[in-house]
């Protein structure tokens, strides 16, 4: 009775297992390590992207790293270049005006006035262009026949001098005033429009040989305008430009002000003060900052509030030459 009850409970307990394995239940069996191996594949991709991923952005970084480094290095290599060039173009200028003023002034020497507004007011240079302004010949010199206004042209002086003129000579015992006895040529005669370069020439405007007048008689070449006109950014333009109008060499031994600063006060010391820069060039530099500013498309609000920085920026290249030349004093 023992084995035949064993025999029916181990026939129930089969029995109990045969409905539990259905057909969808050996399906998941089966199927759930292949999902897990998916997954594990999935999750093992997303590991090597990361790390290829973290790699290629390490060396990316580092190459964008390595061409900052060469990109400054260039640029710190093109902004010497410009300075040099731009010194060197300042020292042929100074040359050619030195030489050209030492030629024109023998030649004054050696050949007389010809003409009458040569004999005049004579300039000091021969090249017009070049002349600053111009230097009255003596009262001795001039001609004393009044013979000479008669051959002259009527037009070459104003109806108030011919008026002037004329009594004179139909009245010999009037005595004219000391101011009116020697009529002088009208201004444009008296000063050849060349000499005086400010009020003849524009502004910002080129000239016959070459130069382009800035502002209060001071020039650049065409090709150091262009140059400064492309500049990218205004600090740079205006230590170029100081450059050009100037020279390193001068820079060196100025300063905006001409006053010590506070450091040297304060210690105590007995340096003196570096010789201020020309007001004349300052002023000229500041109306080339504007003329760049307008060109660029600045408004008025940033053009004045850029032009409070030129005395910063002009002391800063002042101090960096004299940093590159201790000597220099």
């Amino acid at each position: 009775m023992l084995v035949n009850y064993t025999a029916c409970i181990g026939r129930g307990t089969a029995a109990q297992r045969a409905p539990t394995m259905t057909p969808r239940s050996c399906t998941l069996q089966v199927q759930k390590p292949k999902k897990n191996r998916q997954v594990a594949k999935q999750i093992a991709s997303k590991q090597i992207l990361e790390e290829m991923t973290v790699e290629t952005t390490s060396d990316l970084r580092k190459e964008l790293a390595g061409l900052k480094e060469e990109n400054r290095k260039l640029r710190s290599f093109n902004m010497k270049l410009q300075e040099e060039l731009l010194h060197h173009l300042s020292e042929a200028r100074i040359r050619a005006e030195r030489t050209t003023s030492c030629s024109c002034g023998k030649e004054q020497e050696k050949s007389p006035p010809g003409t009458r507004s040569e004999a005049t007011w004579s300039p000091l240079h021969g090249d017009h262009t070049d002349a600053p302004y111009s230097e009255q010949v003596p009262q001795s010199r001039l001609p004393a026949s009044r013979q000479l206004y008669k051959e002259l042209d009527p037009a070459a002086f104003p109806d108030q001098l011919h008026a002037e003129a004329e009594p004179a000579e139909t009245e010999p015992a009037k005595t004219q005033p000391p101011q009116h006895s020697r009529p002088q040529p009208p201004l444009a005669e008296r000063v050849p429009a060349a000499a005086v370069r400010a009020p003849s020439t524009p502004v910002f405007s080129a000239m016959e040989n070459g130069m382009v007048h800035l502002a209060n008689s001071v020039t650049v070449s065409k090709e150091v305008y262009e140059m400064l006109m492309a500049m990218p950014k205004e600090s740079h333009f205006v230590k170029r430009a100081a450059t050009a109008i100037w020279s390193s060499e001068v820079l060196a031994k100025r300063s905006f002000s001409g006053a010590l600063s506070n450091r040297f006060l304060t210690d105590g010391s007995d340096k003196a003060p570096q010789k201020p820069l020309t007001p004349r060039k300052v002023d000229a530099l500041k109306a080339f900052f504007r003329h760049y500013a307008e060109a660029r498309g600045l408004s008025v609000e940033e053009t004045n509030k850029s032009a409070k920085n030129i005395r910063l920026w002009l002391s800063q290249k002042t101090c960096e030459l004299r940093r590159k030349r201790p000597a220099a004093k």
